[in-house]
């Protein structure tokens, strides 16, 4: 638990067939789509990620080109 809970609550995905396997681990999948870890944007992501990490067991994000173009 506590190895968990020491890891950010949100992952990196850095491929389309990443994101399709975070979706396929759960029903419920929460995946932000951000030009930049530096946005404030992305910050406030993150720390809801933190927030809600109880609640929502998968949660990712992105900053690749290729996932946000398979997710389009």
């Amino acid at each position: 638990y506590m190895l968990e809970q020491s890891k950010p609550a949100a992952q990196e995905l850095r491929t389309p067939s990443e994101a399709r396997k975070l979706m396929s681990e759960y029903d419920i999948t929460i995946i932000g789509f951000f030009a930049s870890t530096e946005s404030i944007q992305f910050q406030a992501f993150s720390d809801a990620a933190e927030t809600t990490r109880p609640e929502f067991k998968l949660v990712g994000y992105t900053t690749d080109p290729s996932v946000f173009k398979a997710y389009k």
